[in-house]
């Protein structure tokens, strides 16, 4: 992957511009990742990511994944019932094209570990059902030590 160092005010900015459903302003993640002591990168992911990418562990989104693995190369089928996956599927999702609908991703260090989507599961799902994979995919990571310890985050990522 490439990574771009940005300040936390360009993540932020992005959230507020596509009004993000869940945004790292979250009571819980700043509690645990002040965000005086954050890293943040827009990304470009490359194919090899896909090893990394995992989706949160929002109730429904396990089932969505074989095994309920929560990682986004495990997507099954049943994703496309999703109405908002399915609604994404309907016009083309291309997550490189683009990163006007870009994920946010956590994770506790950028070059190495799990990246944990934050932000965006739904589009990484349509995204890799249309495309099945992660190259190209343009994405925002939040670093922080201590994002492993978000509610969130899969324990089969830590």
């Amino acid at each position: 992957m490439t990574a771009e160092r940005i300040d936390y005010k360009t993540l932020r900015d992005f959230e507020l511009g596509i009004s993000a459903n869940l945004q790292t302003t979250e009571e819980n993640l700043q509690k645990l990742c002040p965000l005086g002591e954050v890293e943040c990168f827009k990304l470009v992911l490359e194919e090899s990511d896909i090893q990394r990418v995992f989706l949160c562990t929002a109730p429904d989104f396990a089932t969505y994944t074989k095994n309920q693995s929560f990682r986004l190369i495990d997507t099954c089928e049943a994703a496309r019932n999703d109405p908002t996956v399915s609604c994404l599927l309907s016009k083309n999702v291309d997550l490189s094209k683009s990163n006007k609908w870009a994920p946010v991703f956590i994770s506790p260090n950028y070059d190495k570990g799990s990246l944990v989507a934050f932000d965006g599961n739904h589009r990484l799902m349509a995204h890799f059902l249309m495309h099945e994979g992660t190259k190209g995919v343009q994405a925002f990571l939040l670093v922080h030590q201590n994002t492993i310890d978000w509610p969130w985050f899969p324990d089969n990522a830590k």
